[in-house]
C-alpha cells in the first residue's frame, strides 16, 4: 500500500522506507520527545490496523518489539533527521525531519486515516496502550512471573 520511498540528501543517496516515513509521522504526530516504547506501541498498532510497513514484531512484557524499529530510529538519527536522547530512549522530529515530513501527502485518503490515527495513539499514556495491546492482542504480551 505504502511504496513511496524518498531520498535524503544526495551525497550517499540514502533512501527512506514506508517504515521510516512512519516512524516520522508518528514523531510528528507526538509533537515533542517521545519515549522508544510509546514508538513501538504506535508503529505495532499502525501495522495491526493498516499493515503498511510489513514490521515483524516479537511478544514481549508490556509492548511488543521490533528490531526494525530500533534500528530505523537509529538510521534516522544518524541522518540528522530524528534528535535522540540515548539516556532517556526519547526521540523526537528534527529540523530535517520536518521538512521531509512536509513532502508528504498526509491529506491523501491513503495517508490521512492512519495518521490519524498515529495522532490518536500517541496522546495516550504508555501504560493505557500498554493494556489496551494486552487485551487486544494478547499473543504479543509476555505474562511475567513475579
Amino acid at each position: 500500500m505504502f511504496t513511496a520511498v524518498w531520498f535524503v540528501g544526495r551525497r550517499n543517496g540514502e533512501k527512506l522506507k514506508p517504515l521510516d516515513l512512519w516512524i516520522l509521522l508518528v514523531l510528528k504526530s507526538a509533537d515533542g520527545w517521545i519515549h522508544l516504547n510509546k514508538v513501538m506501541a504506535v508503529i505495532f498498532l499502525l501495522e495491526k490496523t493498516y499493515g503498511l510497513t510489513s514490521t515483524a514484531f516479537r511478544p514481549n512484557s508490556g509492548i511488543p518489539w521490533s528490531i526494525e524499529v530500533e534500528i530505523a530510529l537509529k538510521k534516522l538519527a544518524s541522518f540528522g533527521l530524528v534528535d535522540e536522547l540515548p539516556e532517556d530512549r526519547g526521540y523526537r522530529l528534527g529540523e530535517k525531519g520536518r521538512r521531509v515530513v512536509r513532502k508528504i501527502p498526509i491529506k491523501d485518503p491513503k495517508w490521512r486515516a492512519p495518521y490519524s490515527t498515529a495522532e490518536f495513539f500517541t496522546r495516550w499514556n504508555i501504560r493505557d496502550l500498554a493494556e489496551y495491546i494486552r487485551a487486544n492482542y494478547p499473543e504479543y504480551v509476555v505474562n511475567r512471573t513475579r
